[in-house]
């Protein structure tokens, strides 16, 4: 015993005798993973890029409207973020800009104080601890929207804005009786995806909105992705094309994507930055047709509506459809008016003639 303490280090490895790993030893199996994982992702499971380039849809906006005839019906889903900083302040906002423009506005929470701090919203409290980042809670989102249908829906969280004049005039090239989906559809580049290449790549971001007519919602808000606990990004996607539905991510006629998940100052500066490159194709910023942009402030909101509706009129054309805002509630067949221009006035101008040539005209009389 006193030999082991006195001379404890013989019972090690001599030092020496130790390998040493080196970084380059112990990144090259790292490395050569990543890369098969790469490869195999590319040839086994392409079919998410194959479905992505399918899904950009060119509006031409000076064609005539195929679907000129249809109402058009909007519900907005407002969906609160549980960590956000003063929500309160973002429900206001949404209330006083595209808020009052939508036939009605549902707003989801599940904080019990904010669902009865403004009384004069339609704010609704879910029992969960999730928030619509999870697929189980969007999914409880879209069954309680779902009833009484509407043509359309749109579902959006706290940070987002909706220009709803340049949505009516996107969705004249869309039948609502048909399962459609439109929404920005993002592939993603991350590392993972390139270690595992089974992983879903691509993903709808909630951020940029998402558009469904009555019959897609009804198709979807069934679909469970797997046993385990999902984003609602991807979960989205997946069942999407399971339940073999039409999802549209549209472009305009300069190729400029009229769903914007990212905020103002973020998509100038990418666009900006594919402009230095010579990328026309990346340019994201910005179409006159754009419906949506995210990861907004409330004071962000107020702005985007003041310039939107003042100094700069997106969407608007001369003549505009109005719809009763209880058309569904009430189920009552409603009369739709049309908003005329007003005419210009012709304006006469008089000329003044001096006060010496009238009295000369005047003794001549």
């Amino acid at each position: 015993m006193n030999g082991l303490t006195r001379y404890g280090y013989r019972l090690l490895r001599p030092r020496a005798s130790v390998r040493r790993v080196s970084i380059k030893d112990a990144c090259g199996p790292l490395l050569i993973g990543v890369f098969l994982g790469f490869l195999i992702g590319r040839i086994g499971f392409n079919s998410n890029l194959e479905d992505a380039a399918n899904l950009h849809s060119s509006i031409d906006f000076h064609s005539p409207v195929t679907h000129n005839d249809t109402l058009f019906i909007l519900r907005c889903v407002v969906m609160i973020h549980p960590k956000t900083k003063k929500a309160s302040n973002f429900l206001t906002a949404i209330r006083d800009t595209y808020g009052k423009e939508c036939n009605q506005t549902i707003y989801y929470t599940n904080d019990k104080k904010l669902s009865k701090q403004i009384a004069d919203l339609n704010v609704i409290y879910l029992d969960t601890h999730s928030n619509a980042f999870y697929w189980e809670y969007f999914l409880m989102v879209m069954k309680l929207s779902a009833d009484p249908p509407v043509p359309w829906t749109v579902f959006l969280d706290e940070q987002s804005y909706l220009v709803v004049e340049n949505l009516r005039k996107t969705m004249q090239y869309f039948d609502y009786s048909k399962s459609v989906i439109l929404s920005r559809a993002v592939q993603d580049n991350s590392i993972p995806t390139y270690i595992f290449p089974f992983l879903n790549r691509m993903r709808i971001p909630l951020q940029g909105g998402v558009v469904m007519s009555s019959s897609a919602i009804t198709a979807l808000h069934t679909c469970h992705d797997g046993l385990w606990p999902t984003f609602t990004e991807t979960s989205l996607y997946s069942c999407i094309f399971d339940r073999n539905l039409t999802i549209v991510d549209p472009i305009d006629e300069e190729g400029m994507h009229l769903f914007n998940y990212l905020n103002f100052k973020t998509v100038v500066s990418k666009s900006y930055q594919e402009k230095e490159k010579g990328n026309k194709m990346g340019y994201d910023c910005c179409s006159d047709h754009a419906v949506t942009f995210g990861q907004l402030t409330y004071k962000e909101i107020r702005m985007a509506h003041y310039t939107s509706s003042s100094l700069r009129v997106f969407g608007r054309t001369e003549e505009l459809e109005y719809v009763d805002d209880d058309y569904f509630i009430k189920n009552e067949t409603t009369t739709t008016t049309t908003k005329k221009p007003a005419q210009k006035k012709k304006v006469q101008t008089v000329k003044k003639v001096p006060e010496k040539k009238q009295a000369e005209t005047g003794d001549k009389s």
